[in-house]
């Protein structure tokens, strides 16, 4: 049986009025980025980071006088279990001697053996907290990031624009699985039209 496939189109040849300039941002800090997503709230541009370390950070424009660089981050939280031999609680590591632990990152084969103190987040993906949370009552229909953590499970991050994120566990297995499993290495996320969460687990 033969097949033919139409011909593709040609790339295009970009030069450097089409890319700019690049600038490398983070370097030494932003360790080990694996997904990003980009939101416009109230007119300004956000780009959320998942890392290596197990740091969710938002990136935006710097518009500090008295700094060269053009965009600076913060930190929302680390997905890390706050005690590590146990995941049973919601709230992200804040402890300094374990935060200081985290940030040496043993790359993608964790040879620091830190992913379960630290978190490891591998899919981000942003959006409405009603299609969540079906229940959820708020004035305003906050965005929200679905996180596909290879340790924690299925999280989701509420108060990304402020100062106070906070991170909820949506799931660590699903309902058809045993009661004694959980997720062993969750890497993507998606949504579907229907509001349907859709997530990849290794």
């Amino acid at each position: 049986i033969a097949m033919s496939f139409p011909e593709l189109p040609r790339p295009a040849k970009f030069g450097k009025s089409y890319t700019g300039h690049v600038e490398k941002i983070g370097e030494n800090d932003l360790v080990g980025p694996e997904s990003l997503v980009v939101s416009n709230y109230k007119d300004v541009s956000y780009m959320f980071a998942a890392l290596g370390d197990g740091r969710i950070v938002r990136i935006e424009e710097n518009n500090a006088d008295d700094d060269d660089t053009t965009v600076q981050w913060k930190t929302l939280l680390r997905t890390g279990a706050p005690h590590y031999d146990s995941l049973e609680d919601n709230k992200s590591v804040q402890d300094d001697d374990v935060d200081e632990k985290c940030r040496v990152w043993g790359g993608p084969a964790d040879l620091t053996n830190t992913e379960l103190m630290c978190g490891r987040p591998l899919g981000l993906l942003l959006v409405k907290r009603s299609t969540v949370q079906e229940h959820h009552s708020n004035d305003e229909d906050e965005d929200v990031l679905i996180v596909a953590d290879s340790v924690r499970g299925l999280l989701m991050i509420t108060g990304i624009y402020g100062k106070d994120a906070q991170m909820i566990v949506l799931a660590t297995r699903t309902n058809s699985d045993e009661e004694d499993y959980s997720f062993s290495l969750l890497n993507a996320a998606i949504q579907t039209p229907d509001g349907s969460l859709y997530v990849t687990e290794t």
